[in-house]
C-alpha cells in the first residue's frame, strides 16, 4: 500500500542507530506536474532537528519511479520526506511505497570487464556526489564490492593490475578472485583509475646471437638499441622499420610479433629473406635497401671479434642508422661509418625440444645441452647427487613453472601423458652436486675400461614394473645405450656394483633394493665385509640385498 501525501506538512520520518546504506524508494505523483508551484523533498539528519535536503521533486510521472541514494552519508541517522509546498495551482498529491534501507557496506557485488588492449590500458571512474562513475553511467557508492574481471586480447597476457584512489593517490588493495583474471576490491569514498600493464605472450621460441652462419631463421638485431628489423614489412627500406625486443643474455624470447619480423638465411645462396617475402640486398656501393620477391640478391656475412655480423651487399653494409628522423635498418655505403653495426641472433630450432611421455610406471628422464626448459603443469623434475656411500639422493626440486638450467640432467616425474616443454630465457643456476649426465645425441658405453673407465653407469629402467630407478647397464652391466636427450647417471666403481636404486616416491630409495652382489655375508656399500651381529646404522650389502639399518 502507498502512503499518500496530499497536504502542506505532511511527513514521513525514518529513524535508525546506525550509518545508513543504499536507500530505495517508489515515488509517483497524482496531478504533481511542471508548471505548478508543489515542491516535494527527501532530506536527511544526524540529530532529527536540523535537516538537509537531499533531492527536491517539483514534478513526478504518473507511473512509479524507482529512486536509488547509495551512500547518505556516516552520520545520517533521519531520512524525512516531506510535502513541503501544496501550490494551488495543480498541486497534486503523491504517493511513497515500498522503501528499503540496506546496511552500510552491504552492496551487490558490482562486475566490470575490462579488454586489455596491446598497450597499457587506464581506466578513469569520475566521481560525482561521493559516488564513482563506472562506464556506461552506473554509479557506485562507498563500500561497494567491485569484482574486476580482465580479460586480455588473445595473444598478450596481463602482467599487473592496479586501482588508485584518486583522492590521495594510494593504491586500493586488490584480492586475486578464484578465476584467472579476477580481482575484488571495495570502493573508497573517491573516484579511481584502474589500470592493466601487458604484454605479448611469449610463443616458446628462442633466439640466441650466433658467430657462426648455418641455414635458419634469423633476427637482425640493432643490439644497444634493442630493436629488430622488422621483416613483416611489405616496404622494408622505411623509417622506422623495426620492433622493440628484449635481450637476455643473448638471448630473445619469442613473440607473435617477433616471430614475424624474421629474415631466412640460405647459405648456399647468401639469400636474406624476410617473413613478409622479400629478399633484401644492394647492387651497388650505395646507402640504400633492394627488396624482391622473385629477385635475389647475395649477402656475404662475416663476424668481428665482438661478435657483430658484418652483412655485405653490392660492396654496401646492412647496418642501423640512428640518426633522428632517419632511425632505420639499410644497406650503407662502405666509406660511411656512422651507422651503428648490428647482429644476428639464430632461432633454436623448436623441433629439437622433443615431446617426452612419461608411461604408466610415472617416470622419464630429460638433458639438453643449450637450452634453459620451463617445467611444464602436471610435471616434476629431480637432480640427483650422490651421498658419501655413493648411494643416489635427490638434490634440487623443479616444480612446474620453473626453469631447469641448461646442460642440466634431471628425472622427470608425473602423470601418464606427452608433456611439451618450451624454452626459457632465464638462465637459472645449474646444481652443482648433480650427478646426472646426458647428451644431445646417443651415447653408448662399456663401463670400466670402456669409453669412461673408474665408473658404473645406471640408466633410467622400468625394471621390475612397480620399481623404477636406476638400473646398471642394460645387459647385466655389460654394456649400456643412452638415447639422445635422455640422462644416465655415472657411479665411481668401488669394485662391487649395486644392480639398481629404485625410487621410492621420488623421496628416496626403498627400504629394501633390488639383488645386488650375489656375495654371501654382510658388507658396506664400499664392499668392505663386516659382522653382521654388530651392525651401526646405515646402508649394508646383506646377501646381495641392500638393506637399510635404522
Amino acid at each position: 500500500p502507498k502512503l499518500k501525501f496530499d497536504n502542506t506538512g505532511d511527513n514521513l520520518i525514518l529513524h535508525f542507530n546506525e550509518r545508513p546504506g543504499v536507500l530505495k524508494f517508489y515515488i509517483k505523483g497524482n496531478g504533481f506536474s511542471s508548471g505548478s508551484t508543489s515542491t516535494f523533498k527527501v532530506q536527511t539528519s544526524a540529530d532529527g532537528t536540523t535537516y538537509n535536503d537531499l533531492a527536491t521533486y517539483t514534478a513526478l510521472e504518473s507511473t512509479s519511479e524507482l529512486k536509488e541514494f547509495n551512500d547518505l552519508g556516516e552520520s545520517v541517522r533521519y531520512i524525512k520526506w516531506v510535502y513541503t509546498e501544496k501550490g494551488a495551482d495543480n498541486g497534486g498529491n503523491v504517493a511513497l511505497g515500498n522503501i528499503t534501507l540496506g546496511e552500510y557496506g552491504a552492496h551487490e557485488t558490482y562486475t566490470l570487464t575490462i579488454t586489455t588492449n596491446p598497450n597499457a590500458d587506464i581506466f578513469a571512474f569520475d566521481a560525482e556526489d561521493q559516488t564513482v562513475q563506472i562506464q556506461g553511467g552506473s554509479r557506485v557508492a562507498e563500500g561497494t564490492v567491485i569484482l574486476l574481471s580482465v580479460a586480455p586480447h588473445q595473444g598478450y597476457q596481463v602482467n599487473s593490475v592496479n586501482v588508485v584512489n584518486l583522492n590521495n593517490n594510494t593504491q586500493v588493495s586488490l584480492t586475486e578472485g578464484s578465476e584467472s583474471g579476477t580481482y575484488t576490491f571495495t570502493m573508497p569514498n573517491s573516484p579511481v583509475t584502474v589500470s592493466c600493464n601487458v604484454s605479448e605472450l611469449g610463443t616458446g621460441k628462442i633466439y640466441e646471437k650466433v658467430t657462426t652462419l648455418r641455414n635458419g631463421t634469423y633476427l637482425i638485431v640493432y643490439g644497444e638499441g634493442n630493436l629488430a628489423f622488422n621483416g613483416s614489412l611489405t616496404t622494408l627500406d622505411a623509417v622506422g622499420n623495426s620492433i622493440p625486443v628484449t635481450i637476455n643474455n643473448n638471448r630473445i624470447s619469442g613473440t607473435t610479433t617477433i616471430d614475424a619480423a624474421t629474415f631466412t638465411y640460405d647459405k648456399k645462396t647468401g639469400t636474406l629473406k624476410s617473413a613478409s617475402g622479400y629478399y633484401i640486398g644492394r647492387t651497388s656501393d650505395e646507402n640504400g635497401l633492394n627488396s624482391n620477391t622473385s629477385t635475389w640478391y647475395e649477402n656475404t656475412i662475416t663476424f668481428d671479434e665482438d661478435g657483430n655480423a658484418n652483412i655485405s651487399s653490392g660492396g654496401a653494409t646492412l647496418r642501423y642508422n640512428t640518426t633522428s628522423g632517419q632511425t632505420r635498418f639499410r644497406y650503407f655505403k662502405s666509406s660511411s661509418s656512422v651507422q651503428t653495426t648490428v647482429q644476428l641472433y639464430r632461432l633454436v630450432d623448436p623441433e629439437s625440444i622433443d615431446d617426452v611421455t612419461i608411461s604408466s610406471v610415472g617416470y622419464a628422464s630429460l638433458y639438453y645441452s643449450s637450452v634453459n626448459l620451463i617445467v611444464p603443469t602436471g610435471v616434476t623434475a629431480y637432480t640427483y647427487k650422490l651421498d658419501a656411500d655413493n648411494i643416489p639422493a635427490i638434490s634440487r626440486t623443479y616444480r612446474a613453472g620453473s626453469v631447469i638450467p641448461e646442460g642440466e640432467g634431471v628425472i622427470l616425474k608425473g602423470n601418464v601423458g606427452t608433456y611439451q616443454f618450451s624454452v626459457s630465457t632465464t638462465v637459472p643456476e645449474s646444481d652443482s652436486d648433480n650427478k646426472l649426465k646426458g647428451s644431445d645425441i646417443e651415447v653408448t658405453t662399456t663401463g670400466p675400461g670402456g669409453e669412461t673407465s673408474g665408473y658404473l653407469f645406471y640408466v633410467l629402467s622400468t625394471e621390475g614394473g612397480s620399481n623404477p630407478g636406476f638400473y646398471y647397464g642394460e645387459n647385466d652391466g655389460v654394456a649400456f645405450t643412452c638415447a639422445a636427450h635422455k640422462v644416465y647417471l655415472p657411479v665411481p666403481d668401488t669394485g662391487e656394483h649395486v644392480s639398481s636404486f629404485t625410487f621410492d616416491d621420488m623421496n628416496g630409495i626403498n627400504e629394501t633394493i633390488a639383488t645386488t652382489t650375489t656375495n654371501e655375508g654382510v658388507y658396506t656399500i664400499s664392499g668392505v665385509k663386516v659382522d653382521g651381529n654388530k651392525l651401526q646404522k646405515g646402508l649394508y650389502i646383506i646377501n646381495g640385498k641392500k638393506v637399510i639399518i635404522k
